[in-house]
């Protein structure tokens, strides 16, 4: 669901910053998520498409591989104008289930360097 790698290199030894980072993400992320339905419910295909544009680089940095992969899938069917309200609802609950991953993982990486 994540990509450990991503997350190791982006934090450099300093996971407190991607942290951080991760946490004004996730903060924004399930903000936009929210605003989607509504949007998809009055055909604003290109808009949505738009906003999950961003969403998908964003959460590919941040190393949130599964979410990014759902989100372009989509982004794609916005594109085609082919997109559902209730997608939104599982990229949501990816959401979720990534970022605890990813936070999970960016802990563990600061105990390391901690010497816990």
């Amino acid at each position: 669901m994540i990509d450990t790698h991503q997350l190791k290199a982006l934090s450099g030894g300093a996971p407190e910053m991607v942290l951080e980072i991760l946490a004004d993400f996730l903060e924004e992320a399930i903000e936009r998520l929210g605003d989607l339905p509504s949007l998809l419910a009055e055909s604003r295909h290109v808009e949505v498409a738009g906003l999950l544009h961003k969403l998908a680089g964003s959460s590919g940095t941040l190393g949130l591989s599964r979410f990014c992969e759902e989100v372009r899938r989509l982004e794609s069917e916005c594109e085609a104008g082919l997109a559902r309200p209730d997608a939104v609802r599982t990229l949501r609950e990816l959401l979720e289930q990534s970022g605890e991953q990813a936070r999970f993982f960016l802990e563990g990486e600061r105990s390391v360097g901690d010497g816990a």
